[in-house]
């Protein structure tokens, strides 16, 4: 029942459907911690398409992040490694396209298929990139090359500890994600 002017429930819809988003997002980030083997290819089954892309793009650029980190510790090798993890996270979602709707129903299968198809044209994008600075000898994370680029970053909130922010960032700009 819609009770008051019609700005404040909308308002109030969407204050509640960010923090619906934010609680998903602390179970993604405690889900891809705890679990040895996590398939984030199965994990977006039955998550939304905002959540599911949101979830791969915070995911591309902690690793990315991580393997320049490798390269500064020495590892010169740590971007070609993403490069073969990002490429293989791009298969998988083109076989769970391919193999079909595996028990689902025609609406289910039609929506699950339309939420991977979104990822797989993200995940193309990111592997762009990753060519792009491994074809680059790219090695510095303040690089033009890396900075340039739209990264969501998750940042633990001091305040109170079980709180996380998402944050999108390029370059010197970063706005939080709502």
């Amino acid at each position: 029942m819609c009770v008051g002017e019609v700005e404040d429930w909308l308002r109030n819809l969407e204050g509640h459907m960010q923090a619906v988003l934010k609680a998903e997002i602390n179970v993604y980030i405690d889900d891809m911690g705890k679990e040895q083997d996590f398939r984030f290819e199965k994990w977006i089954d039955d998550k939304a398409s905002q959540l599911a892309l949101l979830m791969d793009q915070i995911n591309w650029t902690s690793e990315v992040s991580k393997a320049f980190d490798e390269l500064e510790e020495g590892n010169d090798e740590a971007m070609r490694i993403c490069l073969r993890l990002c490429l293989q996270k791009l298969e998988n979602m083109i076989n769970k396209v391919i193999d079909g709707p595996m028990g689902l129903s025609e609406p289910a299968w039609k929506a699950l298929k339309c939420k991977t198809i979104a990822i797989i044209t993200i995940q193309v994008h990111e592997r762009d990139i990753l060519v792009d600075l491994v074809k680059n000898n790219i090695k510095e994370v303040n690089s033009f090359s890396w900075q340039s680029q739209l990264r969501f970053e998750v940042a633990e909130e001091e305040e109170n500890d079980n709180r996380r922010t998402v944050n999108a960032r390029v370059a010197d700009w970063m706005q939080e994600y709502k």
